[in-house]
């Protein structure tokens, strides 16, 4: 009875791999295709942070907002 129930706790699992599989693979492609449109803004903004021009842009317009007070 032992085989009998490894045998079908093998095919179940066979099965529920052979089902959601093809779903987790469409996710996993869904998740890479998003990544790879939004990568090329992050590296424009990681280029603008590490640039200096935010904290240029930042101090203005502090310096703005405190003489607007």
């Amino acid at each position: 009875k032992l085989s009998d129930l490894k045998a079908k706790a093998q095919a179940a699992g066979d099965y529920l791999a052979a089902t959601f599989k093809p779903v987790l693979d469409d996710i996993k492609a869904s998740f890479d295709k998003a990544k790879e449109a939004v990568q090329p803004y992050i590296d424009k903004l990681s280029e603008y942070i590490s640039s200096g021009e935010a904290a240029e842009d930042i101090t203005t317009a502090l310096k703005g907002a405190c003489q607007f007070l």
